[in-house]
C-alpha cells in the first residue's frame, strides 16, 4: 500500500494503514494506529514500571536534541559575530527584534534544530555586550541603569 492522503504510516509498526486506523483530534493524526496506542496502554497498566521508562527514553531524547541546539547556536555565534567585529563567544549576545515571542533557551530544548536555526536567522542579531551597551535600546531596564551607571 503506498503512503497518500488517505493512509498514514504507523510509527510503532512501521505499517501503512487507513486514516480511519487512527485516532484523530482536531487536524492532527496521531503518529501510532489504533491498534499500537491500545497496546500500548495495556503494557502500561500491566507494568507500572513502564511509564519511568518511557519518561527516561524522552529525558534522553530531549539531552540529545539540546546538545544538537547548544552545537548549532554555537555555530551561529561564530558565523555571525557582532557588528563591530567581535567574536568572543563569552561576550557575544542575543538582540531579540521586537516581534520575536520567545527566548533562545526555550528553543534549545523545545524546538527542532531545523526550527532554532530558522529562528535564529530571522529574530535574532547577534551582538557584543559592548555594543549592547551603546544601542540605543533603552527598553530594558537593567540596560538603562547600566548605560547611567558607566555614563557617570
Amino acid at each position: 500500500m503506498q503512503i497518500n492522503e488517505s493512509t498514514k504510516h504507523c510509527s510503532q509498526c512501521v505499517t501503512v494503514k487507513p486514516l480511519k486506523d487512527f485516532y484523530i483530534s482536531g487536524n492532527k493524526v496521531a503518529a501510532q494506529c489504533k491498534a499500537c496506542f491500545k497496546f500500548n496502554r495495556e503494557q502500561k497498566a500491566k507494568d507500572p514500571e513502564c511509564m519511568k521508562k518511557l519518561h527516561a527514553r524522552q529525558k534522553i531524547c530531549r539531552l540529545k536534541r539540546e546538545k544538537n541546539n547548544v552545537a548549532s547556536v554555537r555555530s551561529f555565534l561564530l558565523k555571525n559575530p557582532c557588528s563591530c567585529g567581535e567574536t568572543d563567544l563569552s561576550v557575544l549576545e542575543f538582540a531579540y527584534k521586537q516581534e520575536f515571542k520567545g527566548t533562545v533557551a526555550n528553543g534549545i530544548s523545545k524546538w527542532s534544530n531545523s526550527r532554532l536555526i530558522k529562528e535564529l536567522e530571522s529574530n535574532i542579531e547577534v551582538k557584543c555586550a559592548n555594543c549592547l551597551l551603546k544601542s540605543s535600546d533603552t527598553s530594558n531596564p537593567i540596560r538603562r541603569t547600566l548605560r547611567k551607571f558607566i555614563a557617570g
